[in-house]
């Protein structure tokens, strides 16, 4: 059956590239099928792949590299940048991102990088929710107020350009419990949509079984921040430097990507690594020449 081919296509996942494994077997174990409606061959092919990326990825085999390329990464975004800091966020709860991304085959995705061969938050995401949590901020942190009025700084706008922090990918240096770095979830779908409108009668309830990223799996997040726009005016400072750490940690704890609202993707943020610059606008760019 299905299980007996996506088991042979994919064979031994820990030294192959999921993004190529799981399209190659997409196509090999679909073609000739007369078993199996196109209808029903999607939700079958992501339980049985999603099963099979939770058992077959050992992320204490994969966590050392990816940390030692994030280390790396950070020391040239240091010297880059007039400032940078790396966090390092532990999931509390399981995290689902880019459920719509076309890269996987599956009937919920999930943003994997084609060279680190990981699942990783991508960094629009984490400048979002930033912006977000910082433009609907109702509480008493003068650290997060103070950043209001800058948010076009920081973030850019359309008339203003570009902002001058920038996020970079999100990546796992720390393993879950049991070295997982994947935990399959499912959600079942009860009504579905028939022109145009909600049709209960001719309801057939379907389990999607998807993969999400494991609580406990750590992630090193790197922002590098300019203090200065083009024209060399100074517009930000190390106190803004540490009020969007804070601003960064609030985010993190509220939640990152799809269904947070009933509790996905909430990150405890500690800083790692802190680098403020006292010298001024073009430190960093200054220091590379």
């Amino acid at each position: 059956g299905l299980r007996d081919c996506v088991e042979k296509s994919l064979g031994d996942l820990s030294n192959k590239n999921v993004i190529s494994a799981l399209n190659l077997a997409f196509v090999d174990c679909y073609l000739g099928r007369t078993d199996v409606t196109a209808a029903d061959y999607m939700p079958m092919f992501s339980r049985h792949v999603t099963v099979k990326l939770y058992e077959a990825l050992d992320c204490r085999k994969i966590v050392d590299g990816v940390n030692s390329y994030v280390k790396s990464l950070y020391e040239e975004v240091s010297k880059l940048f007039d400032a940078s800091f790396l966090v390092e966020a532990k999931l509390e709860s399981r995290l689902t991102i880019w459920v719509s991304t076309p890269t996987l085959p599956l009937e919920v995705n999930i943003s994997w990088d084609p060279v680190l061969n990981v699942p990783f938050i991508p960094s629009s995401s984490l400048k979002g929710a930033v912006r977000a949590y910082i433009e609907s901020y109702s509480g008493s942190n003068q650290a997060i107020l103070s950043l209001k009025k800058k948010a076009d700084i920081l973030f850019g706008s359309d008339t203003g350009g570009l902002g001058l922090v920038h996020f970079f990918d999100g990546y796992p240096i720390g393993c879950g419990e049991d070295g997982k770095l994947l935990e399959p979830d499912v959600i079942t779908p009860h009504y579905s949509e028939v022109k145009g409108s909600i049709d209960e009668a001719s309801a057939r309830p379907v389990p999607i079984v998807f993969p999400t990223i494991a609580r406990g799996v750590k992630f090193g997040v790197i922002v590098g921040i300019d203090y200065c726009d083009e024209s060399g005016s100074m517009r930000l400072s190390n106190d803004d430097l540490i009020n969007l750490l804070e601003a960064l940690k609030g985010a993190m704890s509220a939640g990152i990507g799809a269904k947070t609202s009933v509790g996905y993707g909430r990150l405890t943020a500690t800083p790692h690594k802190l680098e403020p610059k006292n010298t001024g606008c073009g430190a960093g760019r200054e220091a590379t020449k």
